[in-house]
């Protein structure tokens, strides 16, 4: 007899995130809409002074993405850079 044919499981699609209410663009859940801007050289630069290369996400174990992105979200506060 020939094989079965290849299923795919069906899957349900998640519901969409209910906006939290939280206006501060670096904790809003969903992330809230802005457009990319060009940033100032000097506060470029002082990103990459604040930054510490250790907080750099990796993707190993135990490498919690949610604290890597509280990490930038504060060093972009500190640097004064603003969403779009």
């Amino acid at each position: 007899m020939g094989e079965a044919p290849f299923r795919v499981p069906s899957m349900t699609p998640f519901p969409p995130i209910p906006p939290s209410g939280e206006t501060n663009p670096y904790r809003a859940l969903p992330p809230i809409e802005c457009r990319n801007v060009p940033l100032e050289g000097t506060k470029v630069a002082t990103f990459a002074k604040i930054w510490c290369k250790e907080m750099s996400y990796t993707g190993e174990p135990y490498d919690i993405l949610d604290d890597k992105m509280l990490h930038f979200y504060e060093t972009c506060q500190q640097a004064e850079i603003q969403p779009g």
